[in-house]
């Protein structure tokens, strides 16, 4: 729109005055694009951030769940029932617990 506005006056206005309003246009439009390029890079930066945040929050969760499975599968058992039913209750929340979590992050 403004480059349209631009060329309109550029036929209108006398010679001298159309030159320097060429150069004028042609250094906005300069820093504009210019603008533009780092808006884009700064946007790009931004999102690998997000991505970067969202894989520490993730590893630490994997990491936390990794731990809480190592003990439950590691502790000690009396080879009594209620022992056993307990222990195996445990393992199957842990199990569910890392299918809720790892399940967003599976692409459909």
């Amino acid at each position: 729109m403004l480059k349209e506005a631009s060329n309109f006056l550029v036929e209108v206005i006398q010679e001298n005055l159309a030159r320097d309003m060429k150069e004028q246009v042609l250094m906005i439009d300069r820093r504009f694009s210019e603008l533009q390029k780092q808006i884009t890079q700064f946007l790009q930066q931004e999102g690998v951030e997000r991505s970067r945040q969202e894989y520490r929050e993730g590893a630490t969760r994997l990491r936390q769940w990794l731990e809480r499975a190592e003990q439950i599968v590691t502790s000690r058992l009396d080879c009594t029932y209620t022992e056993l039913k307990e222990y195996v209750q445990q393992l199957d929340v842990s199990i569910k617990e890392l299918y809720y979590r790892i399940k967003p992050l599976v692409p459909k």
